[in-house]
């Protein structure tokens, strides 16, 4: 559907009888004022009563123009072209301002909104990019530029929501979710563990690390994150070999049969 295209039409055929009656009115106060303006000429009226005339023909104009109005009320356009959705009304049924009558979906662009974790906040401009992967069939990564971010962050999820255009709506559905990519930076010699290896409590994060054959318990302070993976910044070493299943059954100095992965 093309933006201004009609969507509905409601019944008027009792405003546009007010308006044939006003027009008629309308010509005949109009020439009844021409009349009387040829007669002061000749001085046969008086002035108050060619300025009454007109009046009365300026005002039979305006009413016919208020008319106007209400009767394009009756006609609900396509503010943007798109597609239409499912009826929502039907023939004959009565309709308020706040009656839904359709939906209409633009095709041509698309804005996916983000709620950004206070930490990351910073890291994200307007023109930023994000990657993102729909939740359905297809899995592909696809580019948005961020076009707008909300100043104030949610008191209650401490979040802050970023709205991004997407580069491509090819196969893409109004309302449907995709995980979304933050890339902060690049670490080239990051180490990373599975997230279910780390352990958080009072003391903070601890990962099991095996030697000798036994665990022992390790205190690490832990990065980024992904939601498989967890960056290690400090407390381990390239090579330590790692619980990362059972962990509810290790314990400091207990034995521990590994298996590498």
């Amino acid at each position: 559907m093309r933006a201004g295209q009609i969507l509905v039409k409601l019944v008027d055929d009792d405003l546009v009888a007010r308006r044939s009656k006003l027009e008629q009115q309308r010509q005949l106060e109009v020439k009844r004022a021409e009349r009387l303006k040829a007669l002061k000429s000749v001085d046969g009226v008086s002035l108050e009563e060619l300025e009454t005339a007109q009046a009365q023909a300026a005002m039979r104009t305006a009413e016919i123009a208020e008319l106007d109005a209400q009767i394009a009320k009756t006609e609900v356009r396509a503010p943007f072209s798109g597609r239409v959705g499912l009826r929502q009304i039907s023939v004959g049924a009565i309709v308020s301002p706040s009656t839904p009558i359709t939906t209409l979906t633009s095709l041509g662009t698309l804005n996916v909104d983000v709620a950004v974790p206070e930490r990351y906040v910073g890291t994200v401009g307007v023109g930023s990019q994000l990657r993102l992967r729909l939740r359905g069939a297809d899995t592909s990564e696809r580019l948005a530029t961020v076009t707008a971010i909300e100043p104030v962050l949610d008191e209650r999820t401490r979040t802050q929501r970023v709205r991004a255009r997407l580069s491509s709506g090819a196969g893409v559905s109004s309302g449907m979710f995709a995980d979304v990519v933050l890339r902060r930076a690049t670490i080239n010699d990051a180490m990373l563990l599975p997230s279910e290896a780390v352990v958080q409590d009072m003391n903070g994060a601890t990962v099991y690390r095996v030697r000798g054959g036994r665990a022992e318990a390790c205190l690490v302070k832990i990065g980024a994150r992904t939601m498989t993976q967890v960056q290690v910044q400090s407390g381990l070493t390239a090579g330590d070999t790692i619980v990362t299943s059972g962990i509810l059954f290790v314990k400091p100095g207990k034995p521990v049969k590994a298996t590498v992965r």
